[in-house]
């Protein structure tokens, strides 16, 4: 019975927002490693991070679907739901530049 009643109240997004910035930060985190692989002209390297940004932007997209899907059915937050949804976005933006810039660093090789 208590079960059935936590789940009214969804779970609390404190957890999967802390993983959505973690893999949001191994991205962004990767881009002055793509500097110093183009200044080396280490293709190798520059694609390797690329393929890990773009994963790593790929989970975060994942998490940030199963995020606004738990947000979105929670009855009681402590935070209005709508901010907790603007940082998640704010986020993903962050990690959608990092790729956008992992592709721009591999293209022009």
């Amino acid at each position: 019975m208590l079960h059935n009643i936590l789940k009214l109240f969804g779970k609390a997004p404190a957890e999967p927002m802390k993983e959505h910035l973690a893999l949001v930060s191994e991205c962004v985190l990767r881009i002055p490693k793509l500097l110093t692989a183009s200044e080396e002209a280490n293709k190798e390297s520059l694609f390797a991070l690329k393929e890990e940004i773009q994963l790593r932007e790929e989970q975060a997209e994942k998490l940030k679907s199963i995020l606004r899907g738990n947000l979105l059915s929670s009855l009681s937050l402590a935070i209005d739901k709508s901010v907790l949804l603007e940082i998640v976005v704010l986020q993903d933006k962050l990690a959608n530049a990092a790729k956008d810039i992992a592709f721009l660093f591999t293209a022009r090789h």
